[in-house]
């Protein structure tokens, strides 16, 4: 239930909303959801987002590989 109280403050474009969710999926292992709603969030000015996403390609959930360039670049987005 609280997805989609969620879903309705990020369609309302409230970044901390997209931030939660992207964090949800990611948790969910919900790979290509977490970093569309990561994008969105950090396309709304929230930093921590792209942290997230640092640490995802670091991991290896967004391609199945880990991407030491990608998440390097994502981590000087957060700064």
């Amino acid at each position: 239930e609280s997805e989609v109280y969620l879903l309705v403050a990020a369609n309302a474009g409230v970044g901390d909303a997209m931030l939660v969710l992207g964090k949800l999926y990611k948790q969910w292992q919900q790979a290509s959801k977490a970093v569309s709603m990561l994008m969105k969030a950090y396309s709304k000015g929230v930093k921590e987002a792209a942290r997230e996403i640092s640490e995802m390609y670091l991991n290896g959930d967004v391609t199945g590989r880990k991407d030491k360039k990608k998440a390097k670049e994502w981590s000087e987005k957060a700064k």
